[in-house]
């Protein structure tokens, strides 16, 4: 639905309060109270039949009497009234409806049956949007505008806060008060029947007046959704989460080694990093985090320096430090050095000014401190102690110094209010210093009455101020981490060598065939026949129903073998001691048969025992066993695992997980998420894994795993890891056997993928083209391995067609600018590049972009074509093609910016059908209907 109807609830010109009443301590009487104290600047129309004004507002007996247009109609009648409310809503043409009431779904089967029916008669209005029901209701401090029934109003500020519990947003309200922390909005959720988070994501990061998003969140609708908009917001603005029931149970009952090893709590961990939000631990943290974020730069690594006033101050944010797994710095030569001349100046001058001023008590002449020397650097070390008598000074230069140090990311300054310390003097000059540093400055003035104008002033200054050094330690692994997700957002993958050109069709049908079994759990040889499909090697087992088949299929691969039970109902096969390895002659192979089906029979009575497999054994004493799999979660879909491996795999817990798909550089983040991590490269004599090949695995996983939506859990465990190979020994996947095989030809875009949060590379837009001079192109979107290439092209491109296509200088060496271009959200954008070989390289041609609203009706539209190309064809080649998939997605209208100068382009849109909608000296916008 349009975004600007969401403007126009948020910060509406015109307000209907409904249900407004002059019962002071009512909703209806706080929302009226609530707009006319926050100073509403608009017009407030109050609805009641009972009165003719509510504190001094005009009120009429019902909406129909309200002449004009609407806006904002705020509900604050009971639950059951609420239906036939926003039906009269509707046929007044109101765009924005807060409902207020709680009694729906959350109250249990009469809720939820009401709240149906309140969903119905909103579909009937898909102009309209509705924030709730149960809903405390919005705020957007800038318009002047509080439609809620909080008992706080918050002052003016750059934070949006988001909240799915009315209650928790007041507290928070209450809070910031205190602190003096304002907000830009505040928007109190509900039940979310027709505005998500993501449509207010989407609005924010188009709000001027909102630096950063914090959300309370207890559940997530529409994942694709979420995901798109948390990324693209992310990729400039934080956004801070705390995400209640961590330790929430799954809904479903977990079937194999993946499932037992992910919880629905590591799976929102694992989506909001991806999406590049940082998740607070600790409530408390959320509106301070992001402060901290939306006005500090994040650093560029995690390696922190410590000056305090006391040695065991220091120490206390030293061990927060390694506890957050963050680093000490480690100071140059030259810092030590320049710390040792500061401290002489400092004594030097201390001990003059002392001298004059004999009443002066900051720092009396004979003040005992340790001498400082060349060999004598204790205290200059990091954590760097200043002692109890340090001036603000002596702090000021200390933290100037360690901060000009490249080995250095930030900084925690520590005061103790000792009985030389001047706790706001040294907060002035530490303000005073952090005016010359770009490096984030952490304050943790410790203490009480004494430290609190001191502490004030430093927040005043945009100086983050904590009380305690773990609170500081802790904020700045949060500024860590926002900055690492920014990266994992736009960092370049290497190109993989990975030639895997597979028929979807195909696959999916071959798939199809393994799916005519009644059983979920299809076998070993089904599930490695599947892995074997994309490229992934295993194993290969045959079955064996008799012992003379066993002894047979044994000799024809060749001694030693594995023997293993084989079962439709027996998933974890060593459970019941349904593998026997090492297996080296016929009578070997004998006995293992008989001893694998008397333990199937004694342990699993229940099961259906249908002989042993037989596969050859893969013994490498270099060899690592890890564990990759998938699990379909109920909110983000397939969930993706790899950890380490074996029996012991779910004893262990080291696991890392991601959302499909994945690129090279995600891939390689899983496994160095592992603390097994290093024993993949040279350990203990062994030599390094075969990386490239163990990635390559990962990467073709995630291939199958968006391929199939049927997959409801997969385990590929132990995965053989050695430095030659990368093999799959057992393999077990279970699916869902209602999930339809639908075709994909047929499938539309909306229901692409409804088993992914994030849309993977369309490679159904892959196609080889030829210009009219004979030369041959690849037309493909654009990929974040691209931007190599996409450099190149615009290394080629004269400033007059840079401009013209970007309306300014582009700098192509600068990488975040480049990701801007590379880095696709495939959800509402799509690049598309012509590539060609030429003089025995790779370039990129052209391109032409689409980049759609967050509703997917409109598109804007822009080409480029690389100098050496132009003339020939190739815009009007991209042009024709980036229409063509307009017209698949249901586009409505296409935009597209031009430069008057651009007499070339305006041409080319004036014989595809589009008109000038507006023109100035400086830009020309055309459209066209689709």
């Amino acid at each position: 639905m349009p975004t600007r109807n969401l403007r126009r609830l948020i910060t509406p010109n015109r307000v209907v309060v409904i249900g407004a009443s002059q019962r002071v301590g009512s909703v209806g009487n706080t929302v009226v109270r609530n707009l006319q104290r926050a100073g509403y600047g608009g017009e407030i129309i109050a609805v009641n039949r009972h009165y003719d004004n509510v504190e001094g507002v005009r009120c009429v007996g019902s909406i129909e009497e309200v002449t004009g247009a609407i806006d904002l109609a705020v509900i604050c009648t009971p639950a059951e009234s609420t239906p036939d409310l926003v039906y009269q809503c509707g046929h007044a043409d109101v765009r924005g409806v807060v409902i207020l009431a709680a009694g729906f779904r959350e109250t249990g089967a009469t809720g939820r049956e009401l709240e149906l029916k309140l969903l119905a008669v909103a579909k009937r209005f898909p102009n309209m949007r509705i924030i709730g029901p149960n809903s405390l209701g919005i705020i957007s401090t800038h318009a002047g505008l509080n439609a809620s029934f909080a008992d706080t109003s918050p002052r003016r500020g750059r934070i949006a806060l988001l909240t799915q519990s009315g209650a928790l947003g007041t507290a928070i309200l209450d809070w910031a008060e205190k602190e003096g922390i304002g907000f830009s909005h505040f928007v109190s959720l509900g039940n979310l029947i027709d505005v998500t988070i993501a449509d207010l994501i989407d609005f924010l990061a188009e709000d001027p007046y909102t630096d950063s998003i914090v959300m309370y969140i207890e559940s997530i609708t529409d994942a694709r959704s979420f995901m798109s908009a948390a990324r693209a917001f992310a990729k400039q603005k934080p956004i801070i989460a705390y995400k209640s029931g961590r330790f929430a149970t799954t809904a479903q009952a977990a079937a194999l080694h993946t499932g037992a090893m992910v919880g629905v709590d590591s799976v929102y961990d694992a989506a909001f990093a991806r999406a590049g939000i940082v998740r607070v631990e600790e409530f408390d943290d959320l509106i301070h985090c992001a402060e901290l974020l939306a006005h500090h730069k994040p650093p560029r690594g995690s390696r922190l320096a410590v000056v305090s006033n006391a040695g065991s101050a220091g120490v206390m944010a030293a061990d927060a430090v390694l506890q957050k797994k963050c680093m000490l710095a480690q100071f140059s030569s030259q810092t030590k050095e320049e710390l040792i001349a500061a401290q002489r100046q400092s004594d030097s001058l201390d001990h003059s000014f002392a001298s004059v001023d004999a009443n002066n008590t900051a720092e009396p002449a004979n003040a005992v401190r340790p001498s400082i020397s060349a060999s004598n650097t204790n205290g200059l070390s990091n954590p760097v102690d200043l002692f109890g008598d340090a001036t603000p000074m002596r702090y000021a230069e200390a933290i100037t110094t360690v901060l000009r140090d490249d080995n250095v990311d930030a900084a925690i300054v520590v005061l103790t209010p000792q009985a030389l310390t001047d706790p706001t003097a040294i907060a002035d000059a530490l303000i005073e210093a952090a005016k010359k540093i770009t490096k984030p400055i952490l304050a943790v003035w410790m203490g009480g009455q004494r430290v609190q104008e001191g502490s004030a002033r430093l927040a005043r200054a945009g100086i983050p101020v904590y009380d305690t050094p773990g609170k500081a330690v802790r904020a700045f692994s949060y500024l860590v981490r926002y900055s690492r997700n920014r990266e994992v957002l736009q960092e370049t993958p290497r190109t993989m060598p990975i030639e895997f050109h597979r028929d979807r069709a195909a696959l999916r049908e071959s798939f199809a065939s393994l799916m005519l079994s009644d059983s979920e759990l299809l076998s070993e040889s089904n599930s490695k026949a599947l892995l074997e499909a994309y490229g992934i090697s295993t194993t290969r087992p045959i079955v064996a129903s008799r012992v003379d088949e066993a002894i047979r299929y044994a000799e024809q691969v060749g001694f030693p073998v594995a023997v293993k039970v084989y079962s439709p109902d027996i998933v974890h096969k060593t459970e019941v001691g349904g593998v026997i390895l090492n297996v080296t002659d016929a009578t070997g192979v004998q006995r293992a048969f008989e001893a694998i089906r008397e333990r199937c029979h004694t342990i699993r009575p229940d099961a259906e025992f249908r002989g042993v497999t037989v596969q050859p054994m893969v013994v490498d004493p270099n060899g690592r066993e890890l564990l990759i799999g998938a699990r379909r979660d109920p909110v983000f879909g397939a969930v993706m695992l790899v950890g380490a491996g074996g029996v012991d795999a779910e004893l262990l817990q080291d696991r890392s997980l991601e959302l499909p798909p994945l690129n090279e550089r995600l891939a390689r983040r899983m496994l160095e998420r592992l603390q097994c991590w290093p024993m993949l490269g040279e350990y203990r004599g062994k030599p390094a894994v075969d990386m490239d090949q163990l990635i390559s695995v990962l990467l073709r996983f995630s291939y199958l795993l968006a391929d199939h939506p049927e997959i409801v859990e997969l385990d590929v465990n132990p995965l053989l890891v050695t430095p030659q190979q990368t093999i799959a020994l057992d393999a077990n996947i279970v699916i869902d056997l209602e999930t339809p095989i639908s075709n994909e030809a047929t499938r539309s875009r909306t229901a692409e993928f409804p088993h992914l949060a994030i849309r993977p590379y369309p490679d159904e837009y892959v196609r080889r083209v030829r210009l009219a001079d004979g030369t041959q192109f690849v037309l493909r979107p654009i990929a974040p391995e691209d931007e190599p290439n996409w450099r190149a092209m615009l290394a080629t491109c004269s400033e007059e067609s840079i401009r013209l296509r970007f309306r300014y200088l582009l700098q192509c060496s600068n990488h975040d600018l480049a990701a801007r271009f590379c880095f696709t959200d495939y959800e509402r954008e799509l690049a598309i590049i012509a590539e060609t070989h030429h003089n025995g390289k790779t370039e990129i041609a052209g391109v032409g972009r689409l980049v759609t609203d967050s509703d997917h009706d409109k598109a804007e539209f822009a080409v480029l074509v690389a100098d050496p190309w132009q003339e020939r064809g190739l815009g009007s080649l991209l042009t024709d093609e980036c229409l063509s998939i307009c017209d698949g997605w249901g586009i409505s209208t296409v935009t597209a910016e031009v430069d008057p100068r651009n007499h070339r382009m305006l041409q080319m849109f004036s014989h595809r059908g589009f008109t000038r909608d507006s023109s100035d000296e400086d830009d020309i916008i055309v459209s066209k209907k689709l």
